[in-house]
């Protein structure tokens, strides 16, 4: 079926001036078995076995080159591989596993002039400063790739709008300072991302970003920083540059942002903020633009942008004894946008939603509740109208 699927849809895209080519499960005897493909405008290859470098292929009109190698031991493609291939407007290369792929690029990559997205996934690399040399880049994603440091020569990419960095093998040592501050054309910034908490190794993330980095991509339209274990104030106070940001993703931000006082940008329209060591359940991901989760365990005031974004909040996480301070600004707008609550380990929280209504419906939207492991909680709504009082109480735990 799945072959069948795969010719139909090959037919359909081949009407008109596209002609495709797709092999799977060949070797350096089937690939590549002439010299010239001139024919051919995509091309999708997956090789299992190579007992020969394969060698350049002439493919002038070829547009979009996938290129998966399955190999049993890691080798190296020839220097002149791409010398053939002028058009090319999307490469991917995908290993079958990191520990047995390509080391180094050939050096005829820098030779694709007219190269817009480069795809680069399961590869073992030493070295990627050559890609400095793809001026024409617009969008460059690099998944387990092992590599130490993302070169210097990366700066040299200024028509990037999207750059994804998403290492799940090893520790990524430093981005070069003023690396991403040469990067001015952004839209967007799939910074750095991470597997799910409990499958990392201890040296398997980021550190941090350098100072001054993002402060200066004042372009940036979207900003996605998942996995920096330092996201602290000095790092977020960058933000207030960043006048267009309209998508903003933070991921494990040290506790020190919640009190503290910045200026966001206003034309905010989705955002995931992930303070602590709080959980958001993947699904929830897709399903509310507007995240807050918090580890809050100081008592102290939330600082000015926090409650800010917790009053525009579809989905509020708030774990520790700084939770009541979390209610008490969502009380202020009475819920109006909260549609999905959930409140851990606040003992002395003694009620969850406390509200006087005068003008609005209180909680509006809200469609789960969650509390847990609030000892000291008596009533799960106290709802003051017009001067009377209605509650509900919790259930004994022998109930």
């Amino acid at each position: 079926m799945h072959d069948v699927v795969r010719d139909v849809a090959i037919y359909i895209a081949s009407e008109g001036n596209h002609i495709f080519m797709v092999s799977h499960d060949v070797n350096s005897e089937e690939f590549p078995r002439k010299d010239s493909y001139e024919q051919y405008s995509h091309m999708s290859i997956v090789a299992n076995k190579f007992d020969e470098l394969p060698r350049p292929i002439l493919c002038p009109k070829l547009k979009l080159l996938m290129l998966k190698l399955c190999s049993g031991y890691p080798f190296k493609l020839q220097e002149d591989f791409f010398y053939g291939m002028g058009e090319l407007n999307v490469l991917s290369m995908t290993g079958g596993t990191y520990m047995y792929s390509i080391q180094t690029f050939p050096a005829s990559i820098q030779r694709l002039s007219n190269l817009r997205t480069l795809c680069l996934s399961d590869l073992t690399l030493d070295d990627i400063s050559i890609i400095g040399e793809l001026v024409t880049l617009e969008i460059l994603s690099i998944r387990n790739s092992n590599l130490e440091e993302l070169p210097v020569e990366i700066g040299k990419l200024t028509n990037l709008i999207l750059l994804e960095f998403w290492n799940h093998l090893g520790e990524l040592k430093k981005v070069l300072p003023g690396l991403l501050s040469r990067l001015e054309l952004w839209n967007e910034l799939e910074e750095f991302k991470r597997i799910p908490t409990g499958v990392w190794s201890e040296q398997g993330e980021l550190k941090r970003i350098s100072p001054g980095v993002l402060s200066r991509l004042v372009r940036l339209e979207e900003l996605h920083v998942v996995g920096v274990r330092h996201c602290s104030y000095s790092t977020l106070r960058e933000l207030e540059s960043l006048s267009r940001l309209t998508v903003l993703t933070l991921d494990e931000c040290s506790e020190d942002v919640i009190y503290s006082n910045l200026v966001l940008s206003s034309k905010l329209t989705r955002y995931i903020l992930h303070v602590g060591g709080v959980g958001i359940e993947d699904s929830s991901m897709d399903n509310y633009s507007k995240i807050i989760a918090l580890e809050v365990t100081e008592t102290a005031p939330l600082g000015d942008w926090i409650c800010h974004l917790l009053r525009k909040s579809e989905l509020v996480h708030s774990t520790g004894k700084g939770s009541e301070n979390v209610l008490t600004e969502l009380q202020l707008d009475e819920f109006q946008n909260v549609e999905y609550l959930c409140l851990e380990e606040c003992d002395s929280l003694t009620h969850s939603l406390n509200i006087y209504c005068q003008n609005n419906i209180p909680f509006p939207k809200l469609e789960r509740l969650e509390v847990s492991e609030c000892g000291g909680l008596q009533y799960v709504f106290c709802v003051l109208l017009a001067g009377e009082s209605s509650t509900a109480a919790c259930p004994d735990d022998d109930d």
